[in-house]
Order: C-alpha cells, then structure tokens, then sequence
C-alpha cells in the first residue's frame, strides 16, 4: 500500500523530471502549491489525514517539500484549492462572496468571502459533504448517518443503486448486474428509461439542492458553483 513518505517522493521525483526536462534548475521555481485531498492545517502547513493514504496524519507536508526544493510551498485542501480556482479564473470570476460544492469520490466545498477562503477555527469551514440532510439516512464514509457525501459522492450513488438493483425484480437484476455493472455515468445515461436509475438521482438532486439553499440562505453569494467529475457526469444534476 502506497503510504506518506512513497507519496512525497513521486511528487518530488516528478517534479524534478518536469524541471530536468525544461533544462530549469530549482532557483527557477518561485514556488510549490498543493492541492491535498483531505483535511489540512494551513497555517501550521500539516495534513491532517488522509482517507486514502496511511502516514498522512499530523505530517509536515510544506516543510518536506521546502527542504527538498528550497521555495516557498503552500498547502490548502483540494477543495478549497479547486474554489478558489474557480473563483479567480472560472465560474466564479468577478463574483464578490461565493460557495463552492465539490462532487467526486467525495463531497467537498469552501466559502469565499470578498477574496478570502474561509478557514474557521478547526480548519474545516466548507466541508460541505459532512452537512445533515436528513435525520437517519445512508451512512457516511465518517459514519454518521444523513450526511449529504452520503447521497451525492460517486461511491454513495452507485451503492444506493446496487442495493435497490439488488431489490429489485430478475428482469432489472440481470440487467444491471451484467457488464458493466453499476457505474456512475450508467446510472446517469439510464436517467430517462430506467425507473430505479431515475429515483436515485431524483433524490439526490434533492438533497444536493436541499443542502444548496441552506447555504445559499445563510450565506447570500453572489455565485453558487458546482463542480468536480459527478457534476460533469450528471447534467440534470445542475439542470
């Protein structure tokens, strides 16, 4: 299994593959910014945790990488990473207060408040995925129940689908369980001829609006942004 250390040292042989190649030295970069998927510490430039990846728990990341490469380094969550993108270069541009909700194998997200990512005390504004949308509801990967990374994440829809597919009659089994199986964009392309496909995404338009205009109410932005591969996958999402 790939850990911490083997992780930090395909980043840095990476980069010094990139460089090698432009003929650049290290004086040649005026900094390294990373995108990390999990919680970070931005002002003390550590990683929290990693779902995926073992080592990453309290890990030094910036002061690795500033003692290999001698630059500047910055370190934010991918999501917020990902807002703040947006924010300056895409569907956020010349917004002033913005929120961002990211759909991938995760539910992520982050406020921009006047040009300034919110951080709040424990480093977890905008974890948006870890919002309740309902009181019981399909677990978690932090399992809790009724989170909305329950409903609206990759790995939440195709097991909502699964376990109804697995409910369902021969006919609708045997189609859904030959090859390919269940897969995401499946599951969305199925979205018009497909009762079952059609629930699961109905609810989860639900609550992905549910929990939009709760954010949308409490926070008033002049831009509400959706992004990240499940987005992309599902045009009704945002439709």
């Amino acid at each position: 299994a790939m850990t911490a250390h083997a992780t930090v040292d395909t980043a840095c042989t990476l980069i010094d593959q990139i460089l090698s190649r432009r003929n650049l030295s290290y004086a040649d970069i005026s900094g390294i910014g990373i995108a990390f998927g999990g919680p970070v510490d931005v002002r003390r430039g550590i990683t929290l945790r990693s779902h995926r990846i073992e080592g990453f728990e309290q890990f030094p990341l910036v002061g690795v990488m500033e003692e290999h490469f001698g630059v500047p380094v910055v370190l934010e969550n991918d999501a917020r990473a990902a807002a703040f993108g947006e924010y300056t270069h895409g569907a956020g541009r010349g917004a002033r207060d913005m929120v961002y909700v990211h759909l991938g194998r995760g539910v992520g997200g982050a406020v921009i408040i006047r040009g300034t990512l919110l951080h709040g005390s424990a480093m977890t504004a905008g974890e948006i995925g870890h919002m309740v949308v309902t009181t019981d509801g399909p677990r978690c990967s932090c399992g809790k129940p009724g989170h909305l990374e329950a409903y609206a994440s990759e790995p939440a829809i195709i097991s909502r689908m699964t376990s109804r597919v697995n409910q369902a009659g021969p006919e609708e089994r045997a189609t859904w369980l030959s090859s390919p199986g269940v897969t995401l964009q499946r599951v969305f392309e199925r979205y018009g001829d497909d009762e079952i496909a059609r629930d699961v995404i109905d609810e989860t338009i639900q609550v992905i609006g549910l929990a939009g205009a709760n954010l949308v109410t409490a926070l008033n932005p002049d831009a509400f942004v959706i992004g990240g591969y499940v987005a992309l996958a599902g045009p009704r999402l945002t439709a």
